[in-house]
């Protein structure tokens, strides 16, 4: 119900991924907003040429100056509030008075670190929005946010497109996949953070069962192709990226979806709200999961999701065998997360920011 104007920076490489389509019709989603695209000199294209610890310093003075930059086109829509996930715009936003909702995804160091406590310190940006609870209580603790304006909200899911009616058959059918194969589907980035080279290893011991990788950058890709080579792990299928509106067929088509996360790094343990793992819960498939905070602030191990060992080929593997070999069970953890995840539509987060923007404008009336 509200008017929005999305602005964003021109990049090479968005003009490459998006190959000329328009940005809704890429992402599956209604043109509902307006889109405008701002003057920048995309900093990206000096990545190969400049060492990394000059372009990251590069990178960021970019980001704080093409922030100023955005704000004055922003101040112009004269919009009722601001919303942003970059401090170096919650940080201009501020300094123009302008009412601000910051959303969080990690800890931030150094600049970007300094920008942000410097931002939430402004009574006009009002709200800081975690993507978790444990991100919300070390924004606190170590980023001197305060504990007022904080709020934990995970990401949701657009349940038009993820409850389809497709059934497991049909999918496969569309996808030219296996009728009679169990098929074990893992769809997303292929960062290190993500574990996917755990559910590459437990592909041995998964004998007779297709695996289906669906995502990742070129180079992400080729990086998992070399690991499945060298383990020859042949059951394992790497699909590379899909279109958006192509995601929903590839759930619909497993048996079993994955969420490999890795231990190893602390975004994955206690800051991540991974799209997928709303996507998969409205799939209704059962899903194996990683055991980490962050997916359990979600999920319940053995109610919505079977949890294994993070890092561990072998308890993966073993969970999704339980998976398999266990209709019942798959049934239930199903329905379970189908049901939970009513709570998690883009549709209720928004409502919940919305409230809080009017509960903020009625308290200084």
């Amino acid at each position: 119900g509200l008017d929005v104007v999305l602005l964003h920076p021109r990049r090479v490489q968005v003009n490459h991924l998006l190959k000329h389509q328009a940005i809704f019709d890429y992402y599956n989603v209604r043109t509902l907003f307006t889109v405008k695209t701002l003057p920048n000199f995309d900093v990206l294209r000096l990545e190969r040429f400049v060492p990394q610890p000059f372009f990251a310093g590069l990178f960021s003075l970019h980001a704080f100056l093409w922030g100023g930059l955005a704000v004055r086109y922003a101040a112009k829509e004269r919009g009722d509030f601001y919303f942003t996930r970059d401090p170096a715009v919650a940080w201009w936003l501020g300094r123009e008075g302008l009412p601000t909702i910051l959303e969080v995804h990690t800890l931030y160091k150094r600049l970007q670190g300094t920008l942000l406590r410097a931002a939430t310190r402004r009574s006009s940006v009002f709200l800081v929005v975690s993507m978790t609870e444990h991100l919300r209580r070390n924004l606190i603790e170590t980023s001197g946010v305060p504990q007022n304006k904080t709020l934990a909200l995970h990401d949701g899911v657009d349940l038009e497109r993820f409850c389809n009616g497709v059934s497991k058959e049909e999918a496969r059918q569309r996808l030219g996949f296996p009728l009679n194969q169990p098929l074990i589907v893992y769809v997303g980035h292929l960062f290190p953070n993500k574990g996917v080279g755990a559910l590459i290893r437990a592909a041995s011991l998964l004998d007779g069962a297709g695996i289906y990788i669906v995502g990742g950058m070129p180079d992400d890709v080729e990086r998992k192709r070399q690991l499945v080579e060298k383990i020859k792990a042949t059951n394992v299928n790497l699909v590379g990226h899909v279109l958006p509106e192509k995601v929903p067929l590839y759930l619909s088509a497993a048996d079993v979806l994955v969420i490999p996360n890795s231990a190893r790094y602390a975004h994955s343990v206690y800051y991540t709200s991974p799209l997928k793992l709303f996507e998969y819960m409205a799939s209704r498939r059962p899903i194996v999961t990683s055991n980490l905070p962050s997916i359990c602030e979600v999920l319940k191990d053995k109610h919505t999701a079977l949890m294994v060992e993070p890092d561990n080929p072998e308890s993966l593997a073993n969970g999704i065998q339980t998976l398999l070999t266990s209709p019942e069970l798959c049934e239930r953890l199903s329905e379970n997360a189908f049901r939970d995840v009513q709570q998690y539509t883009w549709r209720k987060r928004a409502e919940k920011i919305v409230k809080l923007f009017d509960n903020e404008t009625n308290s200084i009336l």
